[in-house]
């Protein structure tokens, strides 16, 4: 397949695919983009109440999108022309850079793509049409963060981030990512409260 930014639905769609043919053992399953911190101890705070209830199998979880408009102008990526989708607002659904499926919804959302028109923003036509389709209301998480902006979170520390967020966006390369992800993944991390912009190290 060759890698573009409108190949994304069928590559989401094939990791569901692997995934439900290899992992049939799972409740869920984390989509994480390559930009995205995520905090793991949190996600299985979050997820270890959920475990073994209708509730969790059939999760659609992440950061919620609710009557968003489709995207008329050419120029942007995220361009929709009106004989691919001629309806105005979309369905519910949530952001693509993170979001969390419960096993369940997982395999019904692998088996509904394979009956409707692919459609080529992922996140939309996953965790949104194909949910509306299958009447699944996608659910809020909280503590997702869409795009870090250094100017926006002047004095967030990696305490707030350890603390309060379930995961990050680093769409703007704010600190040394992969540093940062090391440390924080260290059995023996101990945050700091010194405000990121700061400070060169987690």
């Amino acid at each position: 397949m060759q890698e573009c930014y409108l190949c994304l639905s069928l590559k989401t769609l094939r990791m569901l695919k692997w995934v439900r043919a290899h992992c049939s053992l799972s409740e869920f399953v984390a989509k994480v983009d390559d930009d995205v911190h995520l905090n793991l101890p949190k996600l299985f705070q979050y997820l270890r109440p959920l475990s073994g209830t209708s509730i969790g199998a059939n999760l659609i979880g992440g950061s919620l999108f609710e009557e968003a408009p489709a995207v008329r102008d050419p120029d942007s990526k995220w361009y929709v022309p009106m004989e691919v989708y001629p309806v105005e607002l979309f369905p519910t659904y949530v952001g693509g850079t993170f979001y969390v499926l419960g096993f369940n919804a997982l395999r019904k959302i692998y088996a509904k793509s394979l009956e409707i028109q692919l459609f080529h923003l992922e996140d939309v036509f996953v965790t949104g049409i194909i949910a509306w389709e299958l009447h699944m209301k996608p659910t809020m998480l909280a503590g997702i963060f869409g795009d870090w902006r250094p100017m926006d979170h002047l004095f967030a520390s990696s305490c707030t981030i350890r603390n309060r967020m379930l995961s990050v966006h680093f769409r703007y390369k704010a600190w040394n990512y992969m540093k940062c992800w090391r440390e924080f993944n260290r059995r023996n991390f101990v945050c700091s409260r010194w405000p990121l912009i700061l400070s060169f190290s987690c």
